[in-house]
């Protein structure tokens, strides 16, 4: 079986050659048994729990009584509920797209109250999940602007 590190599961024993001047530190890993059972994804994760559980942030987020993306979370049950006949879904898209032009230049163009609210909406939700989005300083209402992913790719909004 493979793990995430691509290592193999029927390694038999493992041998470490340690050399210290430090006659303390090499009795203490002179009779010491590594652990050739568990994957080394499994051991990674072990060895790093401890550091993540004394970070302040993730301390601040486990006992806070407010889920972390609550305000992302509500902008996103808004926009699934938001309800306006199918045909102007395609239409607004398709006026985006053959429009040419960036999503802050669409925005602020010619569009009707609809449209305007419902592209608002798109941006404002967007503005919860990419660190990239446009007017993110002003639609994502947390203080500090925290966002689901930052975007590898340079959107160029069309």
């Amino acid at each position: 079986m493979r793990t995430a590190f691509y290592e193999n599961k029927n390694v038999e024993g493992i041998r470490l050659t340690f050399c210290t001047a430090d006659k303390e530190l090499h009795n203490s890993a002179e009779n010491y048994t590594f652990d050739i059972d568990t994957t080394s994804g499994q051991l990674v994760i072990e060895a790093v729990i401890p550091n993540i559980r004394i970070n302040e942030l993730v301390e601040k987020i486990q006992y806070d009584n407010d889920f972390y993306y609550e305000l992302a979370s509500r902008k996103f049950k808004e926009y699934t509920v938001h309800e306006l006949p199918k045909g102007f879904y395609e239409q607004l898209s398709e006026q985006f797209k053959s429009s040419g032009i960036t999503f802050k230049e669409f925005i602020n163009s010619n569009l009707s109250k609809d449209q305007y609210e419902f592209t608002t909406l798109c941006g404002e939700l967007i503005a919860y999940i990419d660190f990239n989005a446009y007017h993110k300083n002003i639609w994502n209402r947390y203080p500090d602007k925290r966002v689901l992913a930052k975007s590898a790719v340079q959107l160029q909004d069309r």
